[in-house]
């Protein structure tokens, strides 16, 4: 699939048909067609990867980040510049990790949360 901006499309179509003579009512007539068709689709949105690689980038200092260790082991860890550390006193090697990703926001409080 594609991703086309809809808006600059229709803008384009718009000033086609503007420009159009009495002899191009056909034309026209398809134009005003698909620029219907265009607005009733599905808006889509890209999807991105929130990954990030640790040959790309590290995370800040001591701010702590989901990330993806070899053997498929997910953790919570902080890097210190040097390596990585679990809040438990473990301290892993800079090769464990793989990638890393922004832990999301926290829930917002009330509704069914535990204290």
């Amino acid at each position: 699939m594609r991703l086309i901006d809809a808006a600059k499309l229709i803008a384009q179509l718009k000033r086609y048909t503007w420009n159009m003579d009495a002899d191009d009512a056909g034309y026209a007539t398809a134009i005003h067609d698909l620029l219907q068709d265009i607005d009733s689709q599905d808006t889509v949105q890209p999807t991105v990867n929130p990954w990030i690689s640790v040959k790309e980038r590290l995370p800040e200092k001591r701010v702590r980040v989901l990330c993806k260790c070899r053997a498929g082991i997910y953790e919570v860890l902080r890097w210190t510049g040097n390596s990585w550390h679990h809040d438990y006193r473990h301290n892993y090697m800079s090769g464990f990790v793989t990638h890393w990703m922004p832990l999301p926001e926290p829930p917002e409080k009330g509704g069914d949360e535990d204290g």
